[in-house]
């Protein structure tokens, strides 16, 4: 976990070998992280929503997640598909109000 952590700029420190605590340190973030689950159907499952928020991100060997959760991905790569859309209709809402508004400011 610490591992994975780093590539995306967390500093993640073990505390009596059995914790893990993030004291706000920082790192630089690779720029396309890839994260490795060691064969842990876990590591996949923690990482996966991260996708969504940060847009890219690889996760190597997703498929561990078949274990607990099948669907999983499927899942995300529905609800990214969502997420897509709803950025694109706020988007073009917004843009469509501004120019109602620019166009009403030059009558």
């Amino acid at each position: 976990m610490k591992r994975e952590m780093e590539k995306l700029g967390y500093i993640l420190h073990e505390e009596e070998g059995t914790a893990l605590s993030w004291t706000g340190e920082r790192c630089e973030p690779m720029t396309q992280p890839t994260i490795d689950t060691y064969e842990d159907h876990r590591m996949a499952m923690s990482f996966a929503p991260l996708a969504i928020k940060l847009g890219e991100i690889r996760i190597n060997n997703p498929e561990v997640v078949s274990k607990s959760y099948p669907s999983l991905l499927g899942r995300f790569t529905q609800s990214r598909i969502q997420d897509t859309a709803s950025r694109l209709s706020n988007s073009y809402q917004s843009v469509s109000k501004e120019a109602k508004e620019s166009k009403g400011s030059k009558e």
